[in-house]
């Protein structure tokens, strides 16, 4: 795949994970502003202004580390990659969080299934980007 292909898949796939990742994000802030158990507070400009920073790296990291061990599979791929990136990022830091924090069941394990959800749909998306693009190279490739 030549250079100039491989990074405009790239942008798109981190960019439709970045815009995945923050839809969900923010149908979680529900679940926590109406949770007694962890104390919240409206999100101010800072928060947001992070919550965008880190959720762009964590796009673009996403959409790297797939790009670079895609098999061309199809869209199953990105959901065993959705999955260990669930365990990778969510579960281990949730995990340890509702442990340290005493916070019960019900809300770390809503986050694991958020992330869940979220991580296999941007795999999703990112295995039908990459493919489409695949697909578009070779047939190129053929009619040349």
């Amino acid at each position: 795949m030549n250079q100039g292909k491989l990074v405009k898949i790239w942008i798109a796939t981190a960019v439709l994970s970045f815009i995945i990742e923050g839809a969900f994000a923010f149908l979680r802030r529900g679940l926590i502003a109406n949770n007694e158990i962890i104390p919240w507070h409206p999100p101010d400009a800072h928060d947001d202004l992070v919550f965008v920073a880190v959720a762009i790296i964590g796009g673009f990291a996403f959409a790297y580390i797939f790009l670079r061990g895609y098999q061309g599979r199809g869209w199953m791929e990105g959901v065993r990659y959705g999955i260990w990136v669930t365990l990778l990022a969510s579960l281990t830091e949730v995990a340890t969080f509702a442990a340290q924090l005493n916070m019960g069941r019900r809300v770390p394990l809503s986050f694991i299934v958020g992330d869940l959800v979220t991580f296999i749909i941007c795999g999703v998306v990112a295995a039908l980007i990459a493919g489409r693009a695949s697909a578009q190279i070779q047939s190129s490739a053929v009619a040349a």
